[in-house]
């Protein structure tokens, strides 16, 4: 009779007609309170039916009664994503996916949550143990790439990015990884050739034209660099890095307008330290001195709060020279963490950031 009740709750489970079966699934539990399966369904048949709270404690119920079974962590860590609770059902993928290490859809979806989550540190720990078992998962290949390439890890990166690419040669976001590390690596018209194919790969991708510009400017190809910041602008305007980029290219061009303009934009969306020095010394270059005291005062109000601990926004102190009332007191804090992005990092940081991404 059990068996009889766990069938038709799961037949019309299948059949979409999930209410009608959580009645016959909880008689099923009822009569086989050990029947692992029998728990696992009705908590797949409560979740479709929104019944989430009542569906995790039949899942932890299933776990309880086969905890080896990666399916039965899965099934749970679905609940918890579809309620918004995501460091726990990251917990249980993870657990999932040690059950099964070869499922190469339970590790995407691991990596799929930790990039949400932003967690690089577990991130780059599971990309490796991914690897260990998958040698050539292009997906862990290229998401620890892009993580290796936030830390400055140049040479490592490219080898992880160029792994990826082996297997899945049409990844814009590799190409686009791989462009930052080239341009790290001083490799300029490499970078260049990377980011075109980037671009040719995901033509309206902001982050895509942002990194491909920038290769172009320091390979020297200022007006194209310039035409394709404009297209990252057009392709995403919320993003900062462009405008940015675009108001370095200006000012190597020697259009101060568009260089402030740019600039400024920029740090609307994001007030980093070293982007409002740039963009005050830009507002000074067309005598618009309003606009840089205002920009230099905000500088000097952050500086005070502390300077933060994230290097990459963080002035040169050669920059800083030309900012007036900046004195050595100001200058010190800024010229020991700007030297210790040389201590710290094998390569030299990228100037638009990569991009991490699952696939």
């Amino acid at each position: 009779m059990q068996v009889a009740f766990k069938l038709q709750g799961s037949a019309l489970h299948v059949a979409g007609r999930s209410e009608e079966a959580v009645p016959a699934l909880t008689r099923a539990t009822l009569l086989g309170p050990d029947d692992a399966q029998a728990w696992s369904n009705l908590g797949n048949a409560l979740a479709a039916t929104g019944m989430n709270e009542a569906a995790a404690d039949a899942h932890r119920r299933a776990i309880e009664l086969q905890p080896d079974n990666p399916t039965l962590h899965h099934n749970l860590g679905c609940v918890f994503l579809a309620t918004g609770s995501k460091d726990e059902a990251l917990e249980q993928f993870l657990l999932a996916y040690e059950r099964a290490p070869d499922d190469a859809e339970l590790a995407q979806l691991c990596r799929e949550l930790l990039a949400e989550l932003e967690d690089w540190t577990l991130a780059e720990r599971f990309c490796r143990s991914n690897l260990e078992r998958v040698p050539n998962d292009a997906g862990a290949a290229g998401m620890l790439g892009g993580i290796l390439l936030q830390r400055g890890l140049i040479d490592e990166a490219e080898r992880f990015l160029r792994v990826a690419l082996e297997r899945e040669p049409d990844d814009a976001v590799a190409w686009s990884n791989l462009s930052v590390a080239l341009r790290g690596a001083g490799r300029f018209q490499e970078a260049v050739a990377a980011g075109r194919r980037a671009v040719d790969l995901a033509p309206d991708w902001s982050q895509a034209c942002n990194n491909f510009a920038v290769a172009l400017r320091d390979a020297g190809q200022l007006p194209l660099a310039k035409d394709m910041l404009l297209r990252a602008i057009g392709c995403d305007p919320d993003v900062a890095d462009p405008y940015y980029n675009l108001g370095c290219a200006c000012t190597d061009l020697g259009d101060s307008g568009t260089a402030r303009e740019a600039l400024i934009e920029a740090v609307k969306r994001q007030p980093r330290m070293d982007w409002i020095v740039q963009a005050a010394h830009a507002c000074r270059q067309v005598a618009d001195w309003e606009g840089a005291e205002l920009l230099e005062a905000e500088f000097f109000r952050q500086l005070e709060a502390g300077v933060p601990s994230e290097l990459h926004v963080l002035p040169s102190p050669f920059a800083c020279l030309a900012t007036p009332d900046m004195g050595l007191k100001d200058l010190r804090p800024l010229a020991a963490h700007f030297a210790a992005q040389y201590a710290s990092r094998r390569g030299w940081p990228a100037q638009a950031g990569p991009s991490v991404r699952c696939h």
